[in-house]
């Protein structure tokens, strides 16, 4: 699993601000309310129906056009770290990606009871709750589409090996398996995913695992359990691989 739920909830409140944390990233959803982020130089608008990412490497301030500020939101550390360069806002509209945050507001909402103004409830998973592995399922789903959109990634092919990859990486995957469930012979599926993506899959998911050794080493575990759990199948395959690294 590239995303892990650390917390969520919904309401309203009256001083609106995101605590920074090393790794957690944000995900907010504005219910009825109009906010501002102000980040790098400018003063975004957000307005209502709006989605939007606060990621953990980026400095920002919240601010509030209205007296009580009314959202549903989550917390998350994403493994991959692929596209939280910049602050993301999805804009209300008809497409899936869209479709698929009023759902996840609409599972925050089932699970989390509403919680009074200006406190955020945080959540104890230890039952693994299905609507949790539900959410973050969509949100790896929301994720890599931000990051196809953003590459401009539009092969169906390809699209379709990313889908695979990010859902199978920590597990023993080949690349025969995955230009087999494309449809696409092994060397053309190869040369068409590397002038598409600049690296090949194999590279590709190499730093995939390498990112999340990084992310799970520095969240406290062991580096010989974290490329474990990553998918590298010895410690030593691990570091052998951030030698030949090209990040």
């Amino acid at each position: 699993m590239a995303v892990k739920i650390l917390a969520l909830g919904h309401g309203v409140t009256k001083n609106w601000h995101n605590k920074k944390v090393s790794l957690v990233n944000s995900w907010h959803f504005a219910n009825n309310s109009e906010g501002f982020i102000d980040y790098n130089g400018k003063k975004i608008r957000v307005e209502k129906g709006d989605v939007y990412i606060l990621p953990y490497t980026v400095d920002y301030k919240l601010s509030q056009s209205e007296k009580l500020y009314n959202h549903s939101y989550l917390c998350f550390i994403d493994l991959n770290s692929m596209c939280f360069n910049e602050i993301v806002i999805i804009k209300k509209d008809d497409s899936l990606l869209y479709k698929t945050a009023l759902y996840i507001k609409e599972l925050i909402e089932s699970i989390s009871p509403l919680h009074h103004e200006g406190f955020y409830a945080l959540m104890d998973f230890t039952d693994n709750l299905p609507e949790i592995k539900l959410i973050e399922n969509l949100m790896e789903y929301f994720i890599l589409n931000i990051f196809m959109n953003d590459k401009k990634i539009k092969d169906k092919a390809v699209s379709e090996a990313l889908l695979y990859i990010h859902k199978h990486y920590t597990e023993k995957i080949t690349i025969d398996d995955i230009a087999s469930r494309v449809f696409l012979n092994k060397n053309y599926f190869i040369k068409k995913f590397r002038d598409i993506i600049g690296m090949t899959p194999y590279e590709y998911i190499t730093e995939l695992r390498i990112g999340t050794v990084k992310t799970l080493s520095q969240s406290g575990l062991s580096v010989i359990e974290a490329s474990e759990r990553a998918g590298f199948s010895t410690t030593a395959s691990y570091y052998r691989a951030v030698k030949n690294s090209k990040g």
